[in-house]
Formats: structure tokens, C-alpha cells, sequence
């Protein structure tokens, strides 16, 4: 594959992706399990907000730009700390984002599918291994599965928790046509079950939405800026 049309790809991963994992299918789709509700009612919240609502705070909050691919740069609060998980030798893009505390985390990474013939759920299951392992039992409270489609990848969203802290991964495959998939997008929310929501609407839903919206408008003036002045990367770096 060529750099550009890797690199339009995972733009298209950046924004579906961030629709799979905060539980808005681009299809329709059933969600299973007795903790289904819960998380229906964030995605009505997200929905019922308006822009000025889920902008970032950005007098206040810090701006994140990631070392390995731009368009995975974003705003976060400033006591949130930022790692990169890119791995340009393995076509990975990625980032961890931790709260001070350690109570809340938010992980995003984008990458050629582990192994072939992996199912969304497959992809899901992987990436909770590798990025939590396996030291705790948790129990699914909400399945969300999206069937692909001509315009929609193979998508899955679950709700878990181990009675404390609540876990929701969303999973994305991307295939051309019917081969097999070329593409995947982790993105994991973790929050302590009595604060989920709260960091949900406070935190989580802030970054989603400036992936929404291609990236936050007043970073990207500054980097039209420093072009201007000689000193910025080309969108195509």
C-alpha cells in the first residue's frame, strides 16, 4: 500500500474508529446484555450536545502531538499524561492517556490487524490482553455488534467490569469488498464504575469529538501559522 492511501486510511480509522468505540455504530445494530442501558443513555447524551458543549477547553487543557502521525494529536486536560504507543516499523499509530490518579485511562491505537482471519470480537479480546493483561476477571455487562456493510466496517463494542472499574473497547475491522481486513482501531475507556459517566462526559467525549471534527480547528491554525512562517510540518509528513 502507498504512503497516501495508508495515510487516507487512517484518517477514515481515526473518525470511524472513534464512532465504534464510543458505542455509535454507523449501522444498526442490538446491543446484548443487562448493562446495555447504561451506555445507550451516554450515547443519547453525546448526540443531545452541541458543539460548544463537547469542545475542548482549550485555555485550560494541553495539546498532545503525536511524535509518529498528526492526525492523531488532540487537546487533553493538563493533569492527563500522554504516552505514544507508535510503532512506525509495525505501521502502528497510537496513545495512551492517563489520569494523574491512575483511576481513569484512555487508550486509541490504529495498526494492521494483529493476525488474519481475526473477527471485531476477536480484535477486542486481543486488545484487552495486551494493553490491561490478563490479571483481572472481568464480566460483560453490554455487546454491541455492527455487521459490515458496503459503507461500514465490521464493528464491536463491550462493556465490562470487575465490580470496580468499568472497561468499554470498541473494535474495528476495515475491508475492501470482501477480502480480507487491511485495517484495525482499538480504543479503550477505563473509569472507576461509580465516576464512569463523569469522565465519560468530562474527558472521554472531549477528545472523540475533535477526531469528529478532523482535529482540533485552533491547533490547526497554529500549524497553518508556522507553515506560513517556515517552521511546521506538511500535512503529508
Amino acid at each position: 500500500m502507498n504512503r497516501a492511501r495508508r495515510q487516507r486510511l487512517v484518517r477514515v480509522a481515526l473518525f470511524v474508529g472513534a464512532l465504534s468505540s464510543a458505542g455509535l455504530g454507523l449501522g444498526v445494530a442490538q446491543g446484548t446484555g443487562s448493562g446495555c442501558g447504561r451506555f445507550e443513555q451516554l450515547v443519547a447524551w453525546f448526540f443531545s450536545r452541541s458543539p460548544a458543549d463537547l469542545a475542548p477547553d482549550i485555555s485550560t487543557w494541553v495539546y498532545y502531538s503525536d511524535p509518529y502521525y498528526l492526525p492523531y494529536s488532540f487537546w487533553h486536560p493538563p493533569d492527563w499524561q500522554a504516552r505514544s504507543l507508535g510503532n512506525p516499523s509495525a505501521r502502528t499509530v497510537g496513545v495512551a492517556l492517563t489520569a494523574a490518579d491512575r483511576s481513569a485511562a484512555m487508550v486509541m491505537l490504529a495498526m494492521p490487524p494483529p493476525y488474519p482471519g481475526m473477527t471485531p470480537r476477536d480484535l477486542a479480546a486481543w486488545g484487552l490482553e495486551a494493553l490491561m493483561g490478563e490479571s483481572r476477571a472481568l464480566e460483560v455487562l453490554c455487546v454491541l455488534d455492527t455487521p459490515p456493510g458496503p459503507l461500514q466496517p465490521a464493528q464491536t463494542q463491550i462493556a465490562l467490569t470487575d465490580g470496580q472499574t468499568i472497561v468499554l473497547v470498541g473494535a474495528t475491522l476495515y475491508a475492501v469488498g470482501s477480502s480480507e481486513a487491511i485495517w484495525s482501531d482499538l480504543t479503550l475507556f477505563v473509569a472507576p464504575e461509580a465516576t464512569f459517566e463523569q469522565y465519560y462526559t468530562t474527558v472521554f467525549a472531549r477528545i472523540l469529538y475533535q477526531f469528529f471534527m478532523g482535529g482540533s480547528g485552533t491547533e490547526d491554525g497554529k500549524k497553518k501559522k508556522k507553515k506560513r512562517n517556515g517552521d511546521g510540518p506538511d500535512d503529508d509528513e
